[in-house]
């Protein structure tokens, strides 16, 4: 009399066969991506006193600044943890990634590439990979998790939704929102909400991701804050190298003898808000250009729009590996991200981590949670042509930067890898339970 029973009562069949194959074939459920110095898994249920819960962990792609975060999770001695990828790394980026014992299998996937254009409030164009990963479901068959974690809101958290609605399972998706990337359409935004509604508990990040997600119907106390994390400990043990301090002034004597330094780090892509920051810089003042240089670290396709800019105090660096990083944040005054719509910008926390502050585009997805205007950091438009070249200037003329990223090192201590994987842990715990006694917006999480 239940249709809905009857269909999943007979696509569970399918999900029995695969827990055969697997228990047959255990490799189809461990299949590990070549990433560098990758090891072994950290071993099957049986290996864990206590039968620990099955968990699956459902991304993109396994990057540098996520390895601690999948590390602390899959040291959980409760958990069993997966983590299922569409691909190795993306196309336009130069990482190199350390996924040591993390268990990882790489789905079959179809990935394609596309110009993509962003629509109100700021219009950008940006190149992205799209993934369908068409051997995902049957990859979940085989390791059937009690619980899932899906990142963004794509074909593959539909096909975790999908799977957990067959297998009466807990979906947890982890969204990425920003004011932004909230306003791309009402089909986009449409199918996002569908998604949303399949979810036992949403991982927001940060204050403007939980704004967005309201405003989409999830309800509030369904929501866990988790804010974005930088891996410190690799930028602390940069910073007090014994070399460190030789390191920093040897950048600032090859890019900026005796001037300051702004930088920027990123990929140069319209995304990032770099032509926008150029433009601001070119009509400063002809004395703040001769006592400050932009030093401009990454690469990508708006390069020649850097390189045409020399003449303005501006200098381009290139590729700088993430092992060394923290000498660039550090031989800095003031760290700039010019983004048209980041959902957050981890470079804010790298920069404060480094005791460098921020001016930050007010269209950052992390501006609510990590700038104190004038504290830690300061924030502008700029994309507002009208306004940008003066509140720059008036950025680089403050005193009080040197206090600002004293403060913004205090003010990022509490954003670590420990505490993300903790809200997740808690997440998955409260959608298994079936309770909605989450913590408050704020609230601290014991590490």
């Amino acid at each position: 009399g239940k249709p809905s029973s009857l269909i999943r009562g007979v696509l569970q069949i399918p999900l029995a066969l695969g827990g055969l194959v697997a228990w047959a074939k255990p490799s189809s459920v461990v299949n590990h991506v070549a990433y560098s110095d990758s090891g072994e898994s950290s071993g099957d249920a049986s290996d864990i006193v206590g039968n620990p819960t099955k968990v699956a962990f459902l991304t993109n792609i396994v990057s540098p600044y996520r390895v601690p975060v999948f590390r602390h999770l899959t040291d959980r001695a409760q958990w069993n943890l997966r983590i299922f990828t569409n691909a190795k790394s993306e196309f336009d980026r130069n990482w190199k990634v350390d996924a040591r014992a993390l268990p990882i299998k790489q789905s079959r996937t179809l990935s394609w590439k596309r110009t993509v254009r962003s629509k109100e409030p700021i219009i950008f164009d940006q190149r992205i990979t799209f993934h369908f990963p068409y051997g995902l479901l049957f990859d979940l068959m085989g390791f059937r998790p009690s619980a899932v974690i899906s990142q963004e809101l794509g074909l593959r958290t539909l096909i975790a939704a999908f799977y957990c609605w067959v297998a009466r399972a807990p979906l947890v998706i982890w969204a990425y929102q920003s004011r932004v990337s909230g306003s791309q359409g009402a089909w986009r935004n449409g199918f996002r909400r569908f998604l949303l509604r399949r979810a036992s508990v949403v991982v927001g990040m940060g204050a403007q991701s939980r704004e967005v997600l309201e405003n989409w119907g999830v309800p509030s106390e369904t929501i866990i804050d988790a804010p974005n994390a930088a891996d410190r400990n690799l930028l602390a043990d940069q910073l007090t190298r014994s070399d460190a301090s030789e390191r920093i002034s040897r950048i600032r004597d090859k890019y900026a003898k005796n001037k300051n330094v702004a930088i920027f780090v990123g990929r140069l892509i319209p995304l990032k808000g770099v032509a926008h920051l150029l433009e601001a810089w070119k009509g400063l003042s002809e004395k703040v250009k001769q006592e400050w240089e932009l030093l401009v670290v990454g690469n990508g396709p708006l390069e020649s729009l850097v390189d045409a800019a020399k003449a303005d105090s501006v200098t381009a660096a290139g590729y700088v590996d993430s092992n060394e990083i923290g000498f660039w944040y550090a031989a800095a005054d003031l760290h700039v991200f010019p983004t048209c719509g980041d959902v957050w910008g981890l470079v804010v926390n790298e920069a404060s981590a480094c005791g460098t502050p921020t001016l930050c585009s007010i269209h950052a997805g992390c501006r609510e949670d990590l700038i104190d205007e004038g504290g830690n950091g300061l924030s502008m438009d700029f994309t507002n042509a009208t306004r940008r070249v003066s509140e720059l200037e008036k950025a680089l003329k403050r005193s009080d930067l040197e206090k600002m990223g004293r403060n913004a090192r205090s003010a990022i201590a509490t954003y670590t890898p420990e505490n993300l994987a903790t809200r997740l842990g808690e997440a998955v715990s409260i959608a298994l339970r079936g309770k909605s006694d989450l913590p408050s917006v704020g609230e601290p999480i014991e590490a």
